[in-house]
């Protein structure tokens, strides 16, 4: 007789309390973020920590290109090693934007109860390489990352 195995899902895999930003955060505020916690991507949040957005490395790098006429902007720089742009100190202090500018408004969320093979579905359907895991008040309680569902199948 084959027992069942449980299906995984969000609360199994997710980060709980992740880090996150309010929209009226400077960029400054969200590359220091992405460097310090060594993430590409943060959730936004209200003041009562519904979700409003998402923002991520390649939205900030986006925005900088964009605003130096398609040249990166000075502070970034492309290390071969990690095969990423890593994020010097800081975002210069002549840029004012928010992250509510760059942000994507309309971020993938899903519940604690969603099954990971439907969540790798969403990731791929839409491209994206994290989900947001939200209550049913639409408030805050994880994410869940593509490294996070590589992480669950067999090696």
């Amino acid at each position: 007789m084959t027992v069942p195995t449980k299906t995984l899902t969000a609360a199994d895999v997710m980060t709980t309390e992740p880090v996150s930003l309010l929209p009226h955060s400077p960029i400054r505020e969200l590359a220091l973020v992405l460097e310090t916690n060594e993430i590409s991507g943060v959730p936004v949040v209200d003041e009562q920590q519904h979700v409003v957005g998402v923002v991520s490395r390649t939205d900030l790098v986006h925005y900088l290109m964009s605003e130096h006429e398609g040249e990166i902007h000075e502070s970034f720089q492309y290390d071969p090693v990690e095969e990423d742009w890593t994020i010097t100190e800081a975002v210069a202090g002549d840029i004012d934007a928010t992250v509510e500018q760059i942000m994507n408004p309309e971020p993938v969320t899903v519940t604690a109860e969603t099954s990971v093979p439907v969540i790798a579905r969403k990731m791929a359907d839409e491209s994206i390489h994290r989900v947001i895991v939200v209550n049913r008040h639409k408030r805050l309680i994880g994410i869940v990352t593509s490294l996070d569902v590589l992480g669950v199948f067999p090696q």
